[in-house]
Order: C-alpha cells, then sequence, then structure tokens
C-alpha cells in the first residue's frame, strides 16, 4: 500500500521566495479544457506561460480521468456501492479506499475502511488499515473525532499484535495527528525496522521529520522509500515538497516532475507544482496547476484540507491582478478555515489594491483581533487608514466644491438674467394714465 499520511501544504503556499530559472514543470501546464474551474472571461493566457521545448513530448499524453471514469475503472466500480457479485470484498474496499485517500477525499476513504475496522466486522484487516490509518490522520489533524478511533486502533494493535509493523505505524499516525512528531518519529522507526517493505511508515517517518523543519532526515526517509518503492510517486512528492521548502528549485522541479508523471491525477502532485510555479515567478502557470488541483477533488468541492490551496490561488489572481477572482478564492478558504489570520490579511490587502480602504480596514482588524502581533497586518492598516482618511477628505473637499460652483452658477444666472415688471394678469385692464381725458 502506498498510503502515507498527506503533508499540509500551507507552509509551502505561503511563501514568496523566487527563483532565477523558469522551471519546465510549466511546460506541463494544462490546457484551458483540463480546468474548467476558470471562468472564460477569467481565463489566463497561455502566450503568458514559459515552455521548455523538450518538454512537450514528455507530457503531451498525460491527461486525468474523471473521478466517476478512474472510480468505475475499478474491480467492483459502477453503480452499486462496491459493484455487482463483490460487495463487500476487502480487496476490492481497499483498492477503492486508495482511490479516494489519492483524490483527495479523506472523508469519504474513512467513512469507507471504518465500517469493518471499527464496527466489529474485521478489525484485524491488514489491506485495509494502512490506508484507513492514513484517512484518520488527514481527519484527526482538523479535529475530528477519528484522533479516539486512531488511540483505540493503536493501543488494540499494540497490545494484540506487536511484531507487526502497521501496530506500530497506527501508534506513530496518533502522535503525528496529536502534533507531537518526536513521539511519532519514535515509533514509526520502530515500523521501517520491524518491516523494511512497509511504505507507509516510510512516508509518515519523512512528514515526521518535516514537520519540525528537519529537512536532511526528511530528504533521507524520502529517498529510502522512493529506492524501496519505485512505482509509487509519494515519495518523489515529499522530496520535492522539502526541495522546495529549502529554495532548491530545480530538483523540486525534477522530483514533483517524477511524481507528476507516476500519478498526474493526485491534486497534492499539482498542488505542489503550482506552489513551485509561484516561487519561480510563473505566476500565471502557477494559477493553472492549483486550479487545475482544486478541480481534480471529487466533485470539485474543496474541503478542509485544500484551503492552502485556495488561499495560493488568491494569491497568483492578485498578482495578475485580478482582485474579484482573488477575494472569491480568499472568501472561499475562510469559509473553510474561518479563524485564519493570513486570510483576513489577504482579503484586506486585495481590497485595499481594489481602491476599497474601508473594507481593507475592516479585514485588517478582523486579522489582528487573531493575531495582535502580525506585522504585515499592522503596516497595512496604517496605510489603509491613511488612505480612507485622504479619501474621505477627497470627497469632502469634493463635495464642498461641488456646492460652491452651483451657488456661483446661481449668482451668474441671475445677473445674467435681471427680475422683470410683474405681468398684468389676463382680463384686468390696465389703470388710465394720469390726466387722459
Amino acid at each position: 500500500s502506498g498510503s502515507g499520511t498527506r503533508r499540509g501544504a500551507r507552509g509551502s503556499s505561503r511563501r514568496g521566495t523566487r527563483g532565477s530559472a523558469a522551471p519546465a514543470a510549466a511546460a506541463a501546464v494544462p490546457t484551458r479544457q483540463d480546468t474548467p474551474g476558470l471562468r472564460r472571461d477569467e481565463g489566463i493566457d497561455h502566450a503568458s506561460v514559459h515552455t521548455t521545448p523538450h518538454h512537450h513530448h514528455h507530457h503531451h499524453h498525460l491527461h486525468p480521468q474523471p473521478f466517476h471514469v478512474a472510480a468505475t475503472a475499478l474491480p467492483g466500480g459502477g453503480e452499486g456501492a462496491y459493484g455487482c457479485g463483490l460487495t463487500g470484498n476487502l480487496d476490492v474496499i481497499a483498492c477503492r479506499a486508495e482511490l479516494l485517500f489519492h483524490r483527495g477525499d479523506y472523508e469519504a476513504a474513512y467513512a469507507l475502511t471504518r465500517p469493518v475496522l471499527c464496527c466489529g466486522r474485521d478489525p484485524y484487516a491488514l489491506q485495509l488499515l494502512p490506508v484507513h490509518l492514513a484517512a484518520a490522520t488527514q481527519l484527526a489533524a482538523y479535529g475530528s473525532e477519528a484522533r479516539s478511533d486512531l488511540f483505540l486502533l493503536g493501543h488494540r494493535l499494540t497490545e494484540e499484535h506487536p511484531e507487526l509493523a502497521v501496530s506500530w505505524y497506527a501508534v506513530g499516525c496518533y502522535y503525528l495527528a496529536a502534533r507531537q512528531p518526536e513521539a511519532a518519529r519514535r515509533y514509526l522507526g520502530k515500523a521501517t525496522q520491524l518491516q523494511k517493505g512497509f511504505a507507509p511508515a516510510w512516508l509518515a517517518y519523512g512528514h515526521a521529520f518535516s514537520a519540525q523543519d528537519e529537512r536532511d532526515q526528511a530528504m533521507s526517509a524520502y529517498r529510502t522509500a522512493a529506492r524501496l518503492f519505485p512505482g509509487l510517486h509519494n515519495p518523489h512528492l515529499g522530496l520535492g515538497a522539502e526541495y522546495c521548502a529549502t529554495a532548491n528549485l530545480p530538483l523540486a522541479e525534477r522530483a514533483l516532475l517524477a511524481a507528476y508523471d507516476i500519478c498526474p491525477n493526485d491534486p497534492a502532485v499539482c498542488h505542489e507544482l503550482g506552489v513551485l510555479m509561484y516561487k519561480c515567478g510563473q505566476t500565471a502557470a502557477a494559477a493553472m496547476w492549483l486550479d487545475r488541483a482544486l478541480q481534480l477533488l471529487p466533485g470539485g468541492r474543496p474541503t478542509v484540507h485544500w484551503e492552502a490551496t485556495l488561499v495560493a490561488l488568491g494569491h497568483c489572481m492578485r498578482k495578475l491582478c485580478r482582485f474579484n477572482v482573488a477575494a472569491e478564492c480568499y472568501s472561499a478558504a475562510l469559509a473553510l478555515a474561518p479563524a485564519s489570520p493570513g486570510t483576513l490579511a489577504a482579503l484586506g490587502y486585495v481590497a485595499q489594491l481594489a481602491g476599497d480602504p474601508r473594507v481593507a480596514v475592516e479585514h485588517y482588524h478582523a486579522a489582528l483581533a487573531l493575531r495582535p502581533d502580525d506585522p504585515f497586518a499592522t503596516d497595512m492598516l496604517r496605510l489603509a487608514l491613511q488612505e480612507f482618511a485622504e479619501a474621505a477628505a477627497a470627497a469632502e473637499a469634493a463635495e464642498g466644491k461641488e456646492v460652491e460652483a452651483a451657488a456661483a452658477a446661481a449668482v451668474a444666472a441671475k445677473t445674467m438674467n435681471p427680475a422683470a415688471p410683474p405681468v398684468p394678469a389676463v382680463g384686468t385692464a390696465a389703470a388710465p394714465a394720469s390726466g387722459a381725458v
């Protein structure tokens, strides 16, 4: 199984490091037909995307299948829950859960495996345990009740089957979800020692090192996984994310393109390629990769796990001066994670760039209420208040000038047209002149 706990992408999507060279990943930017999420009037000019000719032949054949096509292509796929004749087959359930996990639908993968493992049907279904634990780790990291399931499952497995690597992998996943990477490393390391060929443990081992910013150890774990499991794209994805975090952009490009060649339908790969393009200054290419990542999600509906992708896409749209689209991306991200001061500050910034300092001030205040020591929000709030005051003064001066102009026009009209004698009413005779006979 290749289901490792997937790393959060928030940190990499917020960094703004620039590279000097335009990476070849821009040549693999998906076409308009592959990214229906961007409206036609808000599309990206592909002529502005730098390409590298020698990569065109390498990526022209990579076209992702729609989710429903890929799902029904599996054994047991089709109209029914598990397919005709294979209802409840554990291998089929594991295969479908793997597909859902790699497409970013962690809730559906967890809902597929939990009835088997946690409801008494087959609590020791080894083919389901890796993907179940990986999906539970993703959900537990965001406050889901899956953390208690992780604890109970890990406790039971280590008591009854301490000789299995998956037992200690379960404990390591629990500590990863509890944001205790040092403890997770201890148990995941034991899992890799018990079974050298257990891919999920190696991937989670690298994630635990990465959570503590220990880049060399994380890359060592990912390299080991890539060497032991050449058919998995996850080790290359982890390596690319680490290289990107250390600003080694050429190696990041190589690793991420290797992951894309193996699994072009993984939204996490497209997300990291978008981050790489952003750091290299290829904003249009970055927007296309990030939009593709969102479109690869089942139903095109992002969950809280993909909030960072929406924020990164908003940054790209802001740099492309599409402020309305950027504001929509930030608002969608806030709907998934409301208590995000960085997103609130970004929403205020794009409102300020669009010429609405009043709205910008409101968002900066909301961001500072959550994180009072945010230097960016503090500085931009001061500038927004100054702009708001200047705009109010200018509006007041303009209004005063309009009043003065109207008064001057009235005086001029009165001077040019003096009042005439009153006209007698119709039907009345004029008084005779004095001395008339």
